[in-house]
């Protein structure tokens, strides 16, 4: 029988050779007889067999729970391995970086090693999203050959293309970028100091030479902004955009269908952050020089705690994927617990927990609350919800759920919540504890040095070492 520590990568590497052949006949046959909606079939295979070829599978919280990918990272000798994250938006695989004698590598859920997360990104896109676009537009060299490429009337004029959707394609010359058709037919003129195409939501940004003001068309080439354009602006979802009209000016939101103006030019920011998903924040700043204007400069400690006072000033809200307003932007801060669906809240320097309904929950009593949210944590998918971290006027410090009721007393001098579990502080000790008391790494002298991917950096006895949530200590 051969020996466990080696039978799961010779398997990976035997599963994986299978997938790369059917693939290659999947390609083969493509390249004979099929069109534009054939391809856009064998995009969607592809897909299912990125997610299908993959002999591990990565929780929430990135991280594989498999028995045998346990024995697989100890037969592969792994000092550490951190949390498994997306290598590419477009891809069902996950990458996550390991130490190996001393050595930082990346690893995916196929169990090949990389150098990198970007040499791990080129492998897996195999130019999957430059294909599909060749599919639809009805060009490309690895579908149609030489001969079809030969009648492109683009190419017999610019040697700068970039094939979009819907029959168009970026083309430049003399420096400046245009749109055309693939007849070879002007849809935007060369009047642009850049072109860019989004292909997830199909509009064209487009900076002009002169202005430096950015427009924007849709993907048959149609103005859906003002001829003027803005000064700055991003994607915000399909239809929406982040826009500022000045570069000394504030932001608001714009709808890319109707040419309508949603939120007014009066935020200091609109964020739209990836941990939210449902909510993106608004803050408005009613002084004049934020603190971030300080950035690069070296600051003495009143300096610092001025640029905190001014930071409790600026006002946090929180908009849906509508842009309809959820919370007003009056609170001087905002955490959204997701897991549990309500915000932990700042209002006139007390905390408290609102619903998005703005159903007051917990009242504006604590001096300090942060949700335990399940989201926060890589080391236990089954964490109850609904759990807040507190402080007593004493300053100690424990864990309540939202109707109130104390699950962990406030005993410690101080909790942080971290991807891993609770740093928490007692008697000048130092220990890694569950929300329910449990100890993970038991209290010493300890000096926390970073927590995050999975992992927590410390210095114990002198020595800086890591920990996993594998069970993994690393000394380096």
């Amino acid at each position: 029988m051969q020996n466990p520590s080696t039978e799961s990568p010779f398997l990976i590497l035997v599963f994986r050779k299978v997938i790369e052949v059917r693939i290659n006949i999947l390609i083969l046959v493509l390249r004979k007889s099929l069109r534009m909606k054939h391809a856009c079939l064998l995009l969607f295979t592809l897909f299912v067999l990125s997610s299908v070829a993959q002999p591990f599978q990565a929780d929430t919280f990135g991280r594989v729970k498999d028995p045998a990918f346990l024995q697989f990272i100890k037969s592969r000798n792994y000092e550490l391995v951190e949390d498994f994250t997306p290598v590419h938006p477009d891809l069902q695989m996950k990458v996550a970086y390991v130490w190996k004698s001393r050595q930082r590598l990346c690893i995916d859920l196929n169990g090949k090693e990389f150098s990198s997360k970007d040499e791990a990104e080129d492998f897996h896109l195999r130019d999957l999203r430059q294909k599909f676009l060749d599919a639809q537009s009805g060009y490309g060299e690895s579908f149609y050959g030489e001969e079809e490429l030969k009648k492109d009337p683009l190419r017999s004029r610019f040697t700068d293309i970039m094939y979009a959707e819907n029959n168009l394609a970026i083309v430049k010359e003399n420096g400046f970028y245009g749109i055309y058709n693939l007849q070879g037919i002007e849809v935007v003129p060369l009047d642009f100091y850049s072109i860019e195409y989004n292909d997830e939501f199909d509009y064209f940004t487009c900076r002009r030479k002169v202005s430096k003001r950015y427009v924007i068309y849709d993907r048959n080439g149609k103005l859906k902004s003002s001829d003027l354009g803005f000064f700055d602006c991003e994607h915000f979802n399909r239809t929406l955009f982040i826009i500022k009209d000045k570069k000394d000016g504030d932001f608001g939101l714009w709808n890319f269908e109707n040419n309508d103006t949603v939120l007014p030019l009066i935020y200091e920011k609109i964020d739209w952050l990836l941990e939210l998903e449902d909510y993106a924040e608004i803050t408005i700043n009613p002084n004049e020089k934020s603190a971030d204007d300080n950035n690069n400069e070296v600051i003495d400690e009143e300096e610092y705690e001025e640029s905190l006072r001014l930071d409790d000033l600026i006002m946090h809200g929180m908009i849906d994927t509508t842009g309809k307003i959820i919370l007003e932007a009056k609170y001087q801060q905002i955490q959204y617990a997701k897991s549990s669906g309500f915000f932990v809240v700042k209002l006139n320097d007390k905390f408290g927990v609102i619903s998005p309904q703005n159903k007051q929950l917990v009242p504006y009593e604590y001096d300090k609350l942060n949700s335990l949210d399940k989201s926060y944590f890589s080391s236990a998918s089954c964490l109850p919800k609904n759990l807040l971290v507190f402080q007593k006027p004493n300053g100690k410090t424990g864990v309540m759920n939202v109707n109130q009721k104390t699950i962990l007393e406030p005993v410690y001098d101080g909790l942080i919540v971290t991807y891993i579990g609770l740093i928490a502080f007692k008697d000048e000790l130092t220990g890694l504890i569950s929300p329910e008391g449990e100890t993970i790494i038991p209290f010493q002298k300890m000096e926390v040095n970073e927590v995050g991917h999975g992992k927590m950096i410390a210095f114990v006895n002198g020595k800086r070492c890591t920990f996993d949530f594998y069970g993994n200590v690393m000394y380096r």
